[in-house]
């Protein structure tokens, strides 16, 4: 099996994790692009230990906090970037602190811009290695309007159907652009608990009762779809909008 060079970007969530751990089962190069390395190495770190020495950390203060320039860094070690998984799920201001709407507007805007510009950069590498896979992580919360959701689910919708237009722009040379929109894990609905209620466990409770599955989705389950679209089993998936939510965004 070739080694494959995967940048794993915002992957602070259990879900970057549980990739990361998919990943350094085989002799794979794969980069954590961070804004806070020692907050996932924290909250991480018994699993992390596991793979102590797979896997690299490249922390964004470190490069004036540019991901074009921490980028450059890791294709100049590795020669190329074969897989990039692009968390690119907005999640809002703990305590919803930002309370003008110009404000709102700003801050995702920003995540989107960010998000075209990685895609834009890393692009152009797959295309001279006539392979790549890309892989955003948005949110059901983009296809499924909710109460207190209108940034939310704009700039994810947005962020799929980028996905979309990506996927037929870059097809012809050899690269997939797929995209899952994943349900609400325990640590989106911590994040985002201000959005929900204040109660903690009667929000999950509530969440849980929505699912026809009758539970929340584990991240490793997320982490398998995302090693799945990947895969060579998938070589023919292509601009893909996939939810993975139980079916919660259809009941």
């Amino acid at each position: 099996m070739v080694s494959k060079t995967i940048v794993i970007r915002d992957g602070v969530s259990e879900i970057g994790v549980e990739t990361a751990l998919i990943y350094s089962k085989n002799k794979n190069n794969i980069v954590f692009l961070l804004d806070s390395e020692s907050n996932l190495k924290k909250n991480n770190k018994i699993i992390l230990d596991k793979v102590e020495g797979r896997i690299k950390f490249i922390n964004r203060d470190n490069y004036n906090n540019s991901e074009i320039n921490a980028l450059k860094k890791i294709s100049d070690i590795n020669q190329r970037i074969d897989v990039l998984i692009n968390d690119t799920r907005i999640y809002m201001p703990k305590n919803n602190k930002i309370e003008n709407e110009e404000e709102k507007i700003n801050n995702y805007q920003k995540k989107i811009k960010d998000n075209i510009k990685v895609s834009k950069f890393v692009l152009p590498l797959m295309v001279n290695n006539k392979y790549g896979a890309i892989i955003n992580v948005s949110s059901i919360f983009g296809i499924k309007a909710w109460p207190k959701f209108d940034f939310f689910y704009n700039t994810n919708n947005f962020l799929n159907q980028l996905t979309e237009q990506f996927a037929v722009e870059y097809g012809k040379y050899n690269i997939r652009i797929n995209c899952i929109c994943v349900g609400p894990t325990n640590d989106f609905i911590s994040k985002n608990l201000n959005l929900f209620g204040k109660d903690l466990e009667k929000v999950k409770n509530e969440l849980i009762s929505m699912h026809p599955l009758g539970r929340l989705v584990e991240p490793y389950e997320i982490a398998k779809a995302i090693e799945f679209l990947v895969s060579d089993k998938a070589s023919f998936i292509n601009g893909v909008i996939l939810r993975i939510d139980g079916g919660f965004s259809v009941k």
